[in-house]
């Protein structure tokens, strides 16, 4: 696995997978970690949180020589003791990560075309991309030259909301998302557009009617008020604005992992959205037994 992957596990995936299958005691054990790790991660993270990750790592080490034996006792469980002061002295985790160098090294290497001559290569396409940057910014270019400018001079970093895909025209709604319009906007639009995908803030959200991702989940989002909701339908009405139709979820965190929940139910009834309710999409996991809603920490890493 690479580094991204093990913090997804860590963070997401590795508490609904366990359970069961770890006894008790060793998986409330490895929930300190999860937990400690995790309020480290926050997009803001405040001194309540470092002092909480603090107690919380220092019981998930202190333990581990309790379950595990002296053996167990790395220089790498050590340095558990030291992290809250690292995120005190420097900030959250993602404000110094290491996966922005690898990043940068696959950026690099994207520059490379021939075996021959690699940094010559790599030396000329960067100048290139600082002479393009300067160009643009001396003159005055048409929307379409700047277009193009973009499209060649690296990656897209676009933060607009707006639809993606091919939509259909509806003309009417049942009766719960008449009713929930009504609630929104004060009244049931004559005519909207539906579309099954829409990239909210650079964040690209699915409808649950989306079916091409077989092994990813974007409908699941949680709002600025702290709703968990599943995404319906995606609407763009006449004058250009976006409404998510969704299903609120019941859900439950679990005690000792607070981003972690455990989901019951819908709530009965439409709940519309306006795109600038939309806090971030969460991880949505479908066990055996149960289905689980994990919140992203920060929106900084996308990985």
């Amino acid at each position: 696995w690479k580094a991204s992957e093990w913090k997804w596990w860590l963070l997401h995936y590795a508490i609904p997978c366990l359970e069961g299958i770890l006894p008790k005691k060793y998986l409330d054990h490895f929930c300190l970690l999860v937990s400690g790790v995790y309020l480290l991660l926050k997009d803001a993270v405040e001194e309540s949180d470092v002092s909480k990750a603090s107690d919380l790592l220092a019981e998930f080490v202190v333990t581990t020589q309790v379950l595990y034996g002296m053996s167990s006792m790395t220089f790498n469980v050590h340095q558990l003791l030291h992290l809250a002061k690292t995120v005190q002295q420097l900030g959250p985790f993602w404000s110094h990560s290491t996966f922005i160098f690898e990043s940068g090294n696959r950026l690099l290497l994207k520059l490379v075309s021939d075996a021959n001559g690699v940094p010559l290569q790599i030396l000329e396409r960067l100048v290139m991309q600082v002479q393009l940057k300067r160009i643009v910014g001396k003159l005055e270019p048409s929307a379409e030259t700047v277009a193009f400018c973009s499209s060649i001079g690296g990656k897209r970093n676009d933060r607009s909301t707006h639809v993606l895909g091919k939509g259909r025209m509806r003309t009417s709604f049942n009766s719960a998302e008449q009713d929930a319009f009504k609630l929104k906007l004060g009244s049931v639009p004559h005519l909207a557009v539906e579309y099954e995908r829409i990239s909210i803030e650079g964040q690209q959200v699915h409808s649950v009617n989306y079916l091409r991702p077989k092994k990813t989940n974007n409908s699941v989002l949680i709002t600025k008020c702290g709703a968990y909701c599943t995404v319906e339908r995606v609407y763009e009405l006449s004058d250009g604005q976006q409404v998510l139709s969704c299903h609120e979820l019941v859900c439950r965190s679990l005690t000792k992992v607070p981003h972690l929940l455990k989901c019951f139910s819908t709530r009965p009834g439409i709940r519309m959205l306006k795109t600038g309710e939309v806090d971030r999409l969460c991880v949505f996991m479908k066990m055996t037994n149960a289905c689980y809603i994990s919140t992203i920490p920060n929106m900084y890493e996308r990985d």
